[in-house]
């Protein structure tokens, strides 16, 4: 999934169940299949869209896709309210994304500066 597109997810906590590992998101339910994830909080992203599958989350780290058992909506029935999010909560949230995406631009440069072959440069006088 691309950067961009998972701005535009909606995000929700959830537990999933301790023994079955069940998380019901908008009247769905989906199956969990980490189970280092049973009985703990997460954060489900989805597309509002398309509730053919959601993106599980822990401590903001990816987890797994997990699809749904049973689906009984397709599309998202409400939209949450953003505008009850205070403006510090609103800039965290685009700060730590921001964060994220120059942490990710730092590594691309890293990596690609150990592909450089060094004793192939020619020295000009």
């Amino acid at each position: 999934m691309g950067e961009i597109t998972e701005i535009f997810l909606y995000r929700e906590k959830r537990r999933v169940h301790p023994k079955r590992g069940i998380i019901r998101l908008n009247g769905n339910t989906y199956q969990s299949s980490d189970a280092g994830l049973l009985g703990k909080d997460v954060e489900v992203r989805f597309d509002p869209y398309d509730m053919s599958r959601i993106f599980i989350y822990f401590d903001e780290v990816f987890r797994q896709i997990a699809l749904p058992v049973n689906i009984k909506n397709p599309v998202y029935q409400t939209v949450p309210e953003e505008n009850n999010k205070s403006e510090k909560e609103v800039r965290k949230s685009s700060m730590e994304f921001l964060k994220r995406l120059k942490q990710k631009e730092q590594e691309l440069h890293r990596k690609e500066s150990l592909s450089i072959d060094f004793t192939r440069l020619k020295k000009e006088d």
